[in-house]
């Protein structure tokens, strides 16, 4: 860790880092526009290009986030163009992948920000590890900030064991850079209109050359607008785990099953997604401790216990104590 760090803080000039475009999935979100090229423009390493891809705004969602890209474009080449099929931010990822001219591409989404040296510490980190991309922690703003540290996917098993642990690793889209020329072809399902980040963390994993771990979180995520209008899509969500399940580790997917549990609790979607999911659970331990866990009543619960910690500013404290159950 402390290697890496020295790294990221090294003195090797920007531009020798080589080019990289931006890649925005912009849906609906002008409002947030100004905050998002803020921080790109602010990069210790400035980006080739910018390209928001939006996926069926409205006509006044557009014209006001053109005008925001005007203030920014005597600092930062700044594209605006619209996918022909709309549907989901995959769509999005993958039409600004193939456009993008430089050799490596970040993502970020329309709500999200980076720290100034997001960049520059991304790639001299993936570099330096000859992988197919790199990811990071994020910075999780909301009533009780707190940083979402992430861990090295090469120290670990599988990279099951980083996305689906009960430490609450993350590996954030808004976090990613890959390298085109090591990706091959790995491209975002365009299928999948949830999960589209686990899937594309497992693609490189598996298919590719693999992922790289940067350890300073830079990115943020406002946690504050994504509660509004969540899109829970169980169906592309069951096609995901139907992808995966053959190289699931049990215990993996055992915190996943929880996990979509707790989100059918959290969006009242209909009945038979969570009984699909605690079906799946039960037959994997068919023991008390189980049965209760994954009982709906015990789910609700604790949702409401982390929600009344979260009021009460102890949230994060209870979770570096705890873990996640």
């Amino acid at each position: 860790m402390e290697g890496k760090a020295r790294i990221a803080a090294g003195a090797s000039p920007a531009t020798s880092l080589g080019e990289v475009t931006v890649v925005i999935p912009f849906y609906n979100r002008s409002a947030l526009a100004r905050r998002l090229l803020d921080s790109i423009v602010k990069q210790t390493h400035k980006p080739a290009a910018v390209i928001f891809v939006d996926n069926g705004s409205s006509e006044g969602e557009v014209e006001a986030l053109k005008r925001v890209i005007s203030t920014f474009s005597s600092a930062v080449p700044v594209r605006y163009v619209a996918t022909e099929r709309h549907g989901n931010a995959n769509i999005a990822r993958s039409l600004g992948m193939r456009l993008a001219q430089s050799r490596y591409v970040a993502f970020l989404d329309s709500d999200d920000w980076w720290e100034s040296n997001h960049l520059e510490v991304s790639l001299k980190i993936l570099q330096m590890a000859g992988k197919s991309g790199v990811y990071s922690g994020s910075i999780i703003r909301s009533n009780v900030s707190h940083t979402n540290r992430s861990f090295d996917i090469n120290m670990l098993p599988t990279p099951f064991h980083l996305l689906f642990s009960r430490e609450g690793w993350c590996a954030q889209t808004s976090t990613y850079v890959v390298d085109k020329e090591r990706i091959g072809g790995v491209d975002w399902d365009l299928r999948l209109k949830r999960h589209q980040d686990y899937d594309f963390f497992l693609n490189v994993a598996y298919n590719a050359q693999g992922w790289a771990f940067n350890p300073h979180a830079t990115g943020n995520l406002d946690r504050n607008d994504r509660s509004k209008g969540r899109n829970f899509d169980f169906r592309s969500m069951i096609r995901f785990l139907h992808k995966w399940r053959p190289k699931f580790p049990e215990s993996c997917l055992r915190t996943y099953l929880l996990l979509q549990m707790d989100a059918c609790v959290i969006s009242g979607a209909p009945n038979m997604y969570y009984r699909y999911y605690r079906a799946l659970y039960i037959s994997l331990d068919r023991t008390a401790k189980s049965l209760l866990v994954s009982s709906k009543y015990f789910r609700s619960t604790r949702i409401k216990l982390i929600e009344a910690s979260k009021q009460l500013g102890i949230y994060v404290l209870l979770k570096r104590m705890r873990g996640r159950a």
